[in-house]
């Protein structure tokens, strides 16, 4: 929850939306990038045992760009999207490497879009294309911390 917060704050003084051109969306609104419209939606966060809080993320698409917002027990969605400083954009094979470390990256295939502050990805299991996640990845912080999510069913 803490991570959370610190994420919402460094979100929220850094300012950061995205431009779309490099990011995966054609001028039609189509996502056509390594996260696609079946992604957009609202996201809970879980704890270290996997299991829902309280937190939530929201990832859209406003005016043809990324768009998070993030939501804490009680209170309003808030835009973490942080602005144009910090344009989410798709995050090279290169730099997901630097992100994550041996053991998961050799299990699961990634697809993230980035800014200065976090990543949003999507992970699929390599032996098995039906098991697929998704995470924020935390880059304010020395090693990127991951935050496990579970896109919400309605």
């Amino acid at each position: 929850m803490k991570l959370l917060s610190i994420l919402l704050l460094v979100s929220f003084f850094t300012g950061c939306s995205s431009n779309i051109d490099e990011r995966g969306i054609e001028s039609t609104g189509f996502l056509t990038g390594p996260i696609y419209s079946m992604d957009i939606g609202t996201y809970v966060v879980l704890d270290q045992k996997y299991q829902p809080t309280q937190l939530f993320y929201r990832l859209s698409i406003v005016d043809n760009d990324w768009f998070m917002e993030g939501k804490q027990p009680a209170s309003n969605w808030v835009n973490i999207s942080c602005g144009e400083a910090c344009n989410y954009k798709v995050t090279s094979p290169k730099k997901i490497n630097k992100m994550f470390s041996g053991k998961f990256k050799t299990d699961f295939n990634l697809n993230c879009i980035h800014n200065k502050a976090q990543a949003f990805c999507r992970y699929r299991n390599k032996s098995d294309d039906k098991q697929i996640g998704y995470l924020i990845a935390a880059l304010v912080t020395k090693k990127p911390t991951l935050i496990f999510l579970e896109l919400v069913r309605s």
